[in-house]
């Protein structure tokens, strides 16, 4: 098989089909003469490329292998940026704080917890 043909060389999806009738399977059931006769089952057809190693790494990334590769996949990021989102990690209040809107949410906010306070309070006794 070459890789121009229809099945998979430029990287799209295998195609699947499948082969029903088009009367269901428990209504071709109830209308058989013959009970004993068991209905056709449905078949499924998966049509794609099968690639060889050489192929495959052509087409797609190869996996590294040196170690200096494997090192800077794993290596730590110590950007600014990668300090701030692992902060915003364990402060979750400093991502939303600044876009918080006081006037519309405050006074909804105490409300609310005041009202589970007062609902939690005597219910954990």
């Amino acid at each position: 098989m070459d890789r121009n043909n229809k099945y998979e060389s430029n990287g799209n999806p295998a195609q699947i089909s499948f082969n029903t009738s088009s009367v269901p399977q428990i209504a071709r059931l109830k209308n058989s003469e013959n009970v004993g006769q068991t209905p056709a089952s449905p078949a499924l057809n998966i049509k794609r490329y099968a690639y060889s190693v050489s192929q495959f790494n052509e087409s797609f990334n190869p996996i590294s292998k040196t170690n200096e590769e494997k090192y800077e996949k794993f290596k730590p990021d110590l950007s600014k940026n990668a300090w701030i989102r692992r902060f915003g990690s364990l402060f979750p209040i400093t991502v939303w704080l600044s876009e918080y809107s006081i006037k519309q949410n405050l006074f909804a906010d105490i409300l609310v917890g005041i009202l589970i306070a007062l609902f939690q309070v005597p219910q954990s006794n």
